[in-house]
């Protein structure tokens, strides 16, 4: 899976669990430690909870 794949990856996991304001960042030749940053926003901390488990549950 290439990183960019993943970030898209990344935002539509966060997407199915009600995530706002998603936006995928382009950091290549900018960044030396990551290609792209997935910034979402949610309505409370569990929701934002939920977002960061189902994330990572799925990409293990």
């Amino acid at each position: 899976m290439t990183a960019q794949n993943l970030a898209k990856t990344c935002a539509e996991l966060a997407s199915n669990k009600k995530a706002e304001n998603i936006v995928i960042l382009n950091l290549r030749g900018i960044s030396t430690f990551t290609d792209f940053f997935v910034i979402c926003s949610a309505t409370s901390e569990p929701q934002l909870k939920a977002i960061a488990n189902e994330i990572e549950t799925r990409l293990k």
